[in-house]
């Protein structure tokens, strides 16, 4: 009982660890490896586990596949390189029993001895002589399993540590998951920029080809967010002209002008404005 209690204890201890761990977690593929290894490190520990091997479901349907994600070792020091040998779960008797009690969110606790014949063939060769399986789900669909193997001796996880199990793996998941949609989200904006700098060169590209005098600028504060060249030329402006002030870039003045046209344009929001620069006397 007393030994109940310590493991109890143990696991519990190993949760609020996991996730101080998790909790000051940086960014980047190389910070999650070292955080999720440190936190399997935790959970190996706690309940005596060897290697763990996270796998995610690839794929929708019939072409749907259980591949390795990533995989720690004990012996190893940490996380190791994926197993080419297990990258892909085959689909077949060998984890059939497994893959069914899985499907249905149930976790599987087994040892080598009760394996049957074409499960243990499988595993032998992995030195396992204990595993559990605990199943991910996200918005209702299995994402992946999670495998915790003990290479040492036979032994059933029982409820308690199945139950820590189930709640470490989800820690470490979330956490996978988390940095992945972070850098799908980085390469989505990164890829929209890309495109929004090509079409506004293109645009620039046209505008400038133009024989006309065009500004955009800010229409608070005056501020040129693009010039032409014709007009820069024409007005002697400094360098792109981006980011100065009008009145300043172009007109060589201190305040706004009081012709800009502007002082209409907010009075009358969305009216074409015509206006004559009285300095120039042109339109």
């Amino acid at each position: 009982m007393a030994r109940k209690r310590n493991q109890s204890a143990d696991m519990l201890g190993a949760l609020h660890k996991i996730l101080e761990t998790f909790a000051a977690h940086g960014y980047g593929e190389e910070a999650l490896a070292d955080t999720v290894s440190e936190g399997l490190w935790t959970v190996a520990d706690a309940v005596g586990i060897d290697k763990v091997g996270i796998y995610r479901m690839f794929g929708e349907g019939g072409e749907a596949e259980l591949r390795q994600w990533y995989r720690w070792g004990r012996a190893e020091g940490g996380m190791t390189p994926i197993d080419e040998k297990m990258r892909i779960v085959p689909k077949d008797v060998a984890t059939a029993r497994w893959m069914s009690a899985m499907m249905g969110d149930e976790c599987v606790s087994v040892t080598v001895s009760e394996m049957r014949p074409e499960e243990e063939r499988y595993v032998s060769p992995f030195g396992v002589k204990a595993m559990a399986l605990v199943p991910i789900f996200v918005r209702k669909k299995l994402w992946g399993v999670v495998a915790f193997h003990d290479l040492a001796k036979e032994r059933r996880f029982d409820e308690d540590v199945m139950d820590f199990l189930r709640s470490a793996a989800r820690i470490c998941v979330n956490l996978a998951i988390r940095e992945e949609k972070a850098r799908l989200a980085d390469q989505a904006i990164g890829a929209y920029k890309r495109e929004s700098e090509k079409s506004l060169n293109t645009l620039k590209n046209i505008l400038n080809g133009m024989d006309a005098l065009i500004g955009v600028t800010v229409p608070e504060t005056g501020e040129l967010l693009f010039i032409s060249d014709r007009m820069r030329e024409e007005f002697e402006v400094e360098g792109d002209g981006i980011g100065q002030f009008c009145y300043k870039a172009v007109q060589k003045r201190e305040e706004r002008c009081e012709f800009c046209p502007y002082h209409q344009l907010k009075k009358e929001p969305g009216k074409v404005v015509r206006w004559r620069q009285p300095t120039r006397g042109k339109w």
